[in-house]
C-alpha cells in the first residue's frame, strides 16, 4: 500500500491512483529504500570519524603508556611476578661464596685466605642454611639455621656447641598471582590517570641528554596531572596494594623518546628530582645516567652496560668513586665488582669483590647437643642468637689481639 499525494488515500501499489487517476512517479517504490541505504551510509561515515577523532585524541596517551610498557613497566612487572613465583613456593640448592682483594699488598695476603660461604638447600617448605667465615685461612664463625614443619632451629658451634630447635615460626603465605594482578592493576591505574587535560606532547623537538651529552630529534612528554588527580590516583593505589602511601606535592612526570625508544625518564615532586637517562642498546652498549637532586644539590652517577650472551659488564662512575661489575647468568653465578680508589673512606685502595655460587648445595644438619626452645617467641629467638653473637665476637677480638 502506499499514500496517494493527490486524494490522500491509501491505494495498492500501482502505476495510477484507483481512486482518482494520479500517476505515480516512476521508480517511486525505491526511494525508502534508497532513504533507508543513505541512513547506514551516513551512520558509518560517523562512526569511523568518531573512531578516528578518539584515536588522534588517544594517540598521545598511547605512546607516552606504551613506551614506558615497553621499556620499562612490563620486564618490571615480569621480574616481580617471577619473585613472587620463587617466593610461593621456593626451590633453591646452591653455594655461595664471597670473596675480596685489594691493591695494598699485606692486605691482599691476609684476604686471600679469608672469605665467606653461605649453603642453601630449600624446598618444600623446609630450609637448611650453612655459613662460615674464614679469616687467614681458620675458620672463625660458623652457623646453622633450619626450618622443619614450621619448626625454627640454629646452632653456632663456636659459641656453647648447642643446637637450639623447636621455636614455631609461621611463615607469611604468599598468592603470586594475586599479587601480580595488583601490580599490573597499579600500573594501570596510573595510566588511566593520563588524559588530554594533564599531558603535553611535544614533538620533533631537539633533545638533549645532559649528563650523558647526547642529543636527538624526538618526542616530549610531560604528565603533570592536577593535585586532585594525583590524590585519586595515590588512593586507588592504596586500596588495591592495602598499604598508606604519601601523597606527592606538585608531581610531574616526563619522559623523552627517539621514536619508540626510551631515552631518559623524569620525576619530580616537593623540590626533589629523579632522571634516568639511556642512550644505545645492551647488546651493542649502552650510556646509562642516574641523576638525583633536591633543593640545589645535585648527584650523577653514570655509567656502561653491554649484554654478551646471558653476561652482563661495565663500569659507573659517580663524585668521588667508580668502578666496574660483571654478572654472569645462569648456573653457576659469577659476579665481581672492583672499586676505583677509596669510595669506601677505609684506607684501601682497589677493593674487588668476587661472588660465585655452585650447585647442588653441600649443606649439611648442624651438630651439637639439642636445646628444646618449642616455649620461645621469634622475639626471645633473635635475642637469644645475638647475645651468643656478641659473646662469640668478644672472644674472637681477645683471641686475635684486638683485629676486631
Amino acid at each position: 500500500m502506499r499514500v496517494c499525494p493527490n486524494c490522500r488515500k491509501n491505494v495498492a501499489e500501482r502505476e495510477y491512483c484507483e481512486n482518482c487517476g494520479y500517476k505515480f512517479p516512476e521508480g517511486g517504490g525505491k526511494r525508502k529504500r534508497r532513504g533507508i541505504l543513505a541512513g547506514l551510509a551516513w551512520g558509518g561515515a560517523t562512526l569511523a570519524a568518531l573512531v578516528l577523532m578518539c584515536f588522534v585524541l588517544l594517540r598521545p596517551r598511547a605512546g607516552f603508556e606504551e613506551i614506558q610498557r615497553r621499556a620499562l613497566i612490563d620486564p618490571a612487572l615480569e621480574l616481580a611476578k617471577a619473585a613472587l613465583e620463587f617466593a610461593e613456593s621456593p626451590e633453591l640448592s646452591a653455594d655461595l661464596t664471597l670473596t675480596a682483594d685489594c691493591d695494598d699488598f699485606l692486605l691482599s695476603r691476609v684476604l686471600a685466605g679469608s672469605g665467606a660461604a653461605l649453603k642453601l638447600e630449600i624446598g618444600d617448605g623446609d630450609a637448611l642454611v650453612n655459613g662460615a667465615v674464614t679469616v687467614m685461612g681458620s675458620t672463625a664463625l660458623t652457623g646453622y639455621v633450619t626450618l622443619r614443619d614450621g619448626r625454627l632451629g640454629f646452632a653456632l658451634p663456636q659459641a656453647d656447641g648447642k643446637y637450639y630447635s623447636g621455636a614455631a615460626l609461621t611463615l607469611p603465605e604468599v598468592d603470586a598471582e594475586d599479587l601480580s594482578g595488583r601490580l599490573e592493576r597499579c600500573a594501570d591505574i596510573l595510566f588511566e590517570a593520563v588524559n588530554e587535560r594533564n599531558l603535553a606532547v611535544y614533538e620533533k623537538e631537539e633533545l638533549r641528554l645532559e649528563a650523558l651529552g647526547r642529543s636527538f630529534t624526538g618526542t616530549r612528554y610531560v604528565f603533570e596531572p592536577s593535585p586532585a588527580e594525583t590524590e585519586a590516583a595515590v588512593a586507588a593505589i592504596e586500596e588495591e596494594l592495602g598499604v598508606s602511601l604519601p601523597v606527592p606535592d606538585g608531581f610531574v612526570w616526563s619522559l623523552c623518546a627517539e621514536g619508540t625508544k626510551l631515552r631518559s625518564l623524569a620525576f619530580s615532586a616537593e623540590g626533589a628530582e629523579v632522571v634516568l637517562e639511556a642512550y644505545g642498546t645492551l647488546k651493542k652498549g649502552m650510556e646509562a645516567a642516574w641523576t638525583l637532586g633536591y633543593n640545589g644539590f645535585t648527584t650523577t652517577v653514570k655509567g656502561t652496560l653491554r649484554l654478551e650472551g646471558r653476561r652482563l659488564s661495565g663500569a659507573y662512575a659517580g663524585d668521588g668513586f667508580g668502578g666496574t661489575f660483571a654478572l654472569g647468568g645462569g648456573e653457576p653465578l659469577d659476579v665481581t665488582l672492583a672499586l676505583e680508589g677509596d669510595p669506601l673512606g677505609v684506607g684501601i685502595d682497589g677493593l674487588s669483590f668476587a661472588l660465585v655460587s655452585s650447585a647442588p648445595s653441600t649443606a649439611r644438619e648442624p651438630e651439637g647437643e639439642p636445646e628444646d626452645i618449642s616455649g620461645y617467641t621469634l622475639w626471645e629467638v633473635l635475642e637469644l642468637a645475638g647475645g651468643l653473637l656478641e659473646d662469640l665476637a668478644e672472644d674472637i677480638s681477645y683471641e686475635m689481639g684486638g683485629m676486631f
